[in-house]
C-alpha cells in the first residue's frame, strides 16, 4: 500500500496507560496526545513515525459491538512538521492492519477519500466515489485489485490505495526520508502545551510537552492576557483529527502570567478559555 522498499519497525516495551478509551470516541485524544509527547520526550528522529497499539477488550467485537472509532491521528498539513508524527489505534492483528495503514496516512497528510461518509474529505481526490480508479498490484499475493475497490483512506471495502493516494505519499515519504531536519538538534527546547478542542467545539486544557521540533501545521492566532489586561499574542497550531470532529491545538507556554486565552483566527469554536491550568 504504501511505496516504499523497506520499512523498518522497532516495538517498544509496552507503556502504561490508565484512562478510559471508549468506543464512542471519549478519550481517543488524551491518548493520541499522550503518544505525541511521548515521541518528542523520547527525542524520536524526524523519519520515525509512533503508532500506539492497544486492545482495550480481549476481541474486536466486545468493543464495537455497537460501532467505535478504531485509530486516530492528527492530519499533518505540512511536510516539514515532525512535532506530530504519532497515530494511535485498535491491535487485533490482521483486522486492524488497514486502520494502521490509513492513520499513518493521515500522519503523512492524507485527508478522506470521499466513500462512506467519511468527515473532512480531500477535495482533489479525483474518483468521485472514492474508489481506486485504476487496477492495483498487489505484491504478496501476486494478483491485479480491481478499479472499483475503494481508497484506502476512504471507509468503505475491500479497498487498496489509488494511484493518486500512492503518488502523494510517495512524494511525502521522499520528503521525509531526504530533507535534513527543519531545525537544528542544538537549538533550545520549548515547552508547548495542548488544548483540546472537543467535538462540541469547547476547549480544555491538555497535557504540557517539550520539545525541540516545533509545531508547524495551521498556525492560528493566539491572544494572552492578564489580570491587569496585559496582552500577548502568540501563533498556535492546529490540527484537525482525522476520524472525527475537534482536533488539538499546540499553543507556546506564555511569558506573562496569563488568566485567559483567545483563539483569533477560528470563528467555528468556543474561542475562550481560562487559564486554570494543570
Amino acid at each position: 500500500l504504501y511505496p516504499a522498499t523497506s520499512v523498518e519497525f522497532t516495538v517498544r516495551e509496552p507503556w502504561s496507560w490508565t484512562e478510559a478509551v471508549n468506543a464512542n470516541g471519549d478519550g481517543w485524544d488524551t491518548l493520541l496526545q499522550a503518544i505525541v509527547d511521548l515521541r518528542n520526550t523520547e527525542s524520536a528522529p524526524d523519519d520515525v513515525y509512533y503508532y500506539g497499539v492497544f486492545k482495550p477488550a480481549d476481541q474486536f467485537w466486545k468493543y464495537c459491538r455497537e460501532g467505535c472509532v478504531a485509530g486516530l491521528s492528527g492530519l499533518l498539513s505540512d511536510p516539514r512538521d515532525a512535532f506530530s508524527r504519532g497515530s494511535i489505534g485498535l491491535g487485533y492483528g490482521e483486522e486492524s492492519a488497514k486502520t494502521m495503514a490509513h492513520e499513518i496516512g493521515h500522519a503523512h497528510g492524507r485527508a478522506h477519500a470521499p466513500c462512506g461518509g467519511a468527515a473532512g474529505i480531500d477535495r482533489k481526490f479525483p474518483y468521485s466515489e472514492g474508489d481506486i480508479g485504476v487496477f492495483g498490484w498487489d505484491l504478496v499475493d501476486k494478483r491485479l485489485v480491481d478499479p472499483s475497490y475503494s481508497d484506502i483512506m476512504g471507509y468503505c471495502s475491500p479497498n487498496w490505495v489509488s494511484d493518486y493516494t500512492y503518488s502523494a505519499l510517495y512524494t511525502r515519504v521522499q520528503f521525509v526520508t531526504k530533507a535534513r531536519s527543519y531545525i537544528s538538534t542544538e537549538s533550545a527546547p520549548i515547552r508547548y502545551r495542548f488544548v483540546n478542542v472537543g467535538r462540541d467545539g469547547k476547549l480544555t486544557w491538555g497535557r504540557s510537552t517539550i520539545t525541540r521540533n516545533p509545531p508547524l501545521s495551521d498556525p492560528q492566532t493566539i491572544t494572552f492576557e492578564a489580570a491587569d489586561g496585559t496582552k500577548q499574542t502568540l501563533t498556535g497550531h492546529w490540527y484537525p483529527y482525522g476520524e472525527m470532529a475537534g482536533g488539538y491545538m499546540v499553543v507556546p507556554e506564555p511569558t506573562i502570567p496569563a488568566v485567559r486565552m483567545t483563539i483569533d483566527t477560528m470563528p467555528t469554536i468556543d474561542k475562550v478559555l481560562s487559564l486554570a491550568r494543570p
